[in-house]
């Protein structure tokens, strides 16, 4: 096991793409990129129940409330091969979602419904 703080550029991706798992410990976050991150490398990422990144991982498999409980979930994934296949695939899909290419899909559609919506508005003086 490794603690990693803030790794950034060629060292996050080096660090990630020799990993298969990781233990996403932040309780409090707005999104977790990181989480998203390890998603794309091909990382099974454990997180807290209540945070953000559940719904990253989007796998109640992945998720642990507590030290033992942690303990119990990872446990539990590395011994069931068929789970462990199951997991990776599933996230592989949740990965696309988060992917900087859906981002720009998604807001370029955002932008073109609105200029839809402006165009048909009538004009106000």
């Amino acid at each position: 096991m490794e603690l990693h703080g803030g790794l950034y550029g060629a060292d996050k991706m080096r660090t990630l793409a020799s990993h298969g798992f990781g233990i996403h410990l932040c309780e409090r976050e707005a999104f977790g990129v990181a989480v998203a991150e390890m998603a794309q490398a091909g990382v099974v990422a454990f997180v807290p129940a209540d945070s953000a990144p559940v719904e990253i991982v989007a796998d109640k498999r992945l998720t642990f409330a507590g030290v033992s409980d942690a303990i119990e979930c990872i446990d539990h994934v590395l011994r069931d091969a068929d789970a462990l296949a199951s997991i990776r695939s599933r996230l592989n899909e949740q990965a696309k979602l988060f992917s900087a290419k859906q981002y720009v899909a998604s807001l370029r559609q955002l932008v073109a419904e609105q200029l839809v919506k402006a165009a048909a508005a009538p004009a106000s003086m």
